[in-house]
């Protein structure tokens, strides 16, 4: 009897030990695509950083200057300081 107990011990945890594998090779793969979707929504929010920084930023500098008279080209240049 205590041999039958034991190999149903030994076929219970192999299957528990299969079935957990299977689990954390599903989590993993879902880690996995949430990085690359991460990356991704990073890669595109850093272009659309620089597109702004490079166009819609310098424009509005450019056009807020002429309004205001105020020669902020060389104090942007300076660093900012207002």
């Amino acid at each position: 009897k205590k041999g039958l107990d034991a190999k149903d011990d030994m076929d219970t945890a192999k299957r528990v030990n299969n079935e957990a594998q299977i689990i954390a090779k599903a989590a993993e793969a879902s880690i996995k695509e949430a990085k690359e979707d991460t990356n991704a929504c990073l890669e595109s929010l850093g272009s659309q950083k620089i597109k702004i920084m490079t166009t819609s930023i310098a424009d509005f500098v450019e056009y807020f200057s002429k309004l205001k008279n105020v020669p902020f080209k060389k104090r942007l240049q300076r660093g900012w300081k207002f």
